[in-house]
């Protein structure tokens, strides 16, 4: 259980990073809520009283806004080193 929990958090952390890098604030609405969406049937599925659901949902959310901030910054970061145009 532990391997596939890792598992899902790094894709989660990948999910967000990518959407970082190219999406906009709307698709990442939609993206956490497919995540919470997808906490919540995990979080049931293994079993999890209300507070083993909520942390499940909070780290989740987290990760993947945490991601999708990160990928903001590489974003502006990787566009501020464009060359100019002549």
């Amino acid at each position: 259980m532990a391997e596939n929990a890792v598992l899902i958090y790094v894709a989660l952390a990948v999910i967000g990073f990518l959407a970082g890098l190219t999406v906009r604030l709307p698709t990442l609405l939609l993206v956490l809520s497919l995540v919470l969406l997808f906490s919540i049937l995990s979080a049931v599925n293994s079993g999890l009283g209300v507070t083993g659901t909520t942390v499940t949902i909070v780290c989740m959310q987290t990760i993947v806004q945490a991601s999708y901030f990160i990928g903001l910054v590489a974003k502006a970061a990787i566009g501020t080193h464009r060359i100019p145009h002549l």
